[in-house]
């Protein structure tokens, strides 16, 4: 009798264990996030198109500052009073050397381009810091995720995530 009972409590553990249907659900599932993630990446990159087109090192008043300069594009198809975002400077190996919020005020017509220049402190002690300062700008992408944008019609975008 209680061989009985341990061989249908394996027997089911093990039916339980190798279901193939189970898996595969699991794995349809964690993929489709991960599309419908490229999808809205892909849609927000086509708002606004941000190159890194310069990068220099520099020391004012005593402090030290990493200069940037980025060529903006209004890819939307609509005008844009401001925008913010995060722009993400990673290396050739996909590793991030360098991010900070951006915010620009000035406005953007559709389908314009326009330089905006900024700077973020630079601290020696960093190794990420000497990594991005010693990178010339083509061996680093440049990437740009928005937070929001402020369109001149009053639209509000700001449900990216």
């Amino acid at each position: 009798m209680v061989t009985r009972i341990l061989t249908i409590v394996l027997l089911a553990g093990i039916m339980a264990c190798s279901s193939p249907q189970g898996d595969n659900e699991s794995k349809t599932e964690d993929t489709q996030p991960k599309k419908e993630q490229q999808q809205e990446e892909n849609q927000f990159a086509e708002i606004v198109k941000m190159e890194c087109k310069e990068k220099k090192h520099v020391r004012e008043d005593g402090d030290e500052f990493i200069h940037y300069r980025f060529l903006i594009t209004n890819l939307s198809g609509k005008d844009i009073d401001a925008f913010r975002g995060r722009i993400i400077f990673t290396n050739k190996q996909g590793h991030t050397v360098k991010s900070f919020v951006m915010k620009y005020e000035k406005g953007l017509e559709t389908d314009a381009e326009t330089f905006w220049e900024a700077r973020t402190r630079f601290d020696q002690f960093m190794d990420e810091e000497n990594a991005l300062r010693m990178a010339d700008v083509e061996d680093l992408e440049c990437a740009w995720e928005p937070i929001e944008v402020k369109y001149s019609d009053g639209t509000v975008l700001d449900d990216f995530k």
